[in-house]
């Protein structure tokens, strides 16, 4: 057991202690320049993975994001690239406007000088992996990235930011949080749904596989990259299968805004497949330095012996 994820877990049973902690980490890590690089990175990736299997001809006009986080900036990124409304649904309010217009601005930046995509030297852990990291001007051409970053263009977005849920000039931006069911999107509206490891933190997996079927279009993409690994909450990576529930939920994970739900790479296929979101690519990656079939909890024997290895992977797919 890691036993500095364990103080961190106990720490969220004292009141006030768990969140102060969390302040003094971010006051020192990050800023918006580091967090445009990551969105940038992230939104780019996403997009020409689908590029690269024939799922998108152009930039998608309504983008939708499972999970953003402290940044909406994977949104606004999309926004810059020319998408006209985005979407983004989290459990817990985490974005702050001013910092989202700090990493709007940085990411105008980014746009206007066709900057490369921060690759595995700036990111090492960041997927998926491209075979080429140069800004993408096979979809992302002159006309279009200049008409997408018209001042007056800019202006709207950054309005969208601030009004959020108000439709200017054509740009819209809605940040749910939290979202309890699929009907806070109109069926059949959106173009392309994203996630960044963030299905693993969904406790009810069925139920938000179900909501992206229904918002997407018929053809709409889905596009996402899922960390299977315990979050460095124990020394080996897939050690999180080896507690009991009680040991996970109250000792290690503690109250935590957002769980881990422990599912691996076979029941997001499956719960993929069921809910009619049909899989056009799936890229897992394999990590043997783990815990053994023999050391898992009773409550995972179920679990594949490719789930027992795949660390992460990077799915994408259409609506039937």
């Amino acid at each position: 057991m890691n036993y500095k994820t364990l103080v961190w877990g106990l720490s969220t049973h004292v009141p006030g202690l768990y969140n102060s902690l969390i302040k003094m980490r971010n006051s020192s890590s990050g800023g918006a320049a580091k967090s445009s690089r990551y969105c940038y990175s992230v939104w780019l990736r996403h997009l020409v993975m689908a590029k690269n299997h024939n799922l998108i001809k152009k930039v998608p006009e309504t983008i939708a994001e499972l999970g953003p986080g402290d940044s909406l900036g994977v949104g606004i990124a999309a926004l810059l690239s020319g998408s006209n409304r985005y979407y983004a649904l989290d459990v817990v309010p985490h974005a702050n406007l001013m910092h989202n217009i700090s990493v709007l601005d940085e990411l105008v930046k980014l746009f206007q000088d066709r900057e490369s995509i921060p690759d595995d030297i700036e990111w090492p852990d960041l997927f998926p992996k491209l075979h080429s990291y140069k800004f993408p001007k096979d979809i992302l051409r002159d006309e279009v990235i200049d008409a997408a970053l018209k001042p007056e263009r800019i202006i709207a977005i950054k309005d969208a930011l601030v009004n959020s849920g108000v439709d200017s000039s054509n740009i819209e931006i809605q940040y749910f949080v939290p979202w309890n069911n699929s009907g806070i999107i109109q069926k059949d509206s959106v173009d392309f749904v994203l996630s960044q490891a963030v299905m693993e933190h969904i406790e009810n997996l069925d139920e938000a596989y179900s909501a992206i079927f229904q918002w997407l279009r018929a053809g709409g993409i889905f596009s996402m990259e899922i960390d299977f690994s315990n979050h460095v909450m124990a020394k080996k990576w897939n050690e999180h299968w080896r507690y009991s529930d009680f040991i996970w939920n109250n000792l290690i994970w503690g109250k935590r805004p957002y769980s881990l739900n422990r599912q691996p790479a076979s029941i997001h296929l499956s719960l993929m497949n069921n809910n009619n979101l049909k899989i056009i690519c799936d890229f897992p990656q394999y990590n043997h330095s783990g815990i053994k079939r023999s050391e898992l909890n009773k409550k995972f024997e179920y679990i594949t012996d490719d789930d027992l290895y795949i660390n992460n992977t990077f799915i994408q797919g259409i609506k039937r």
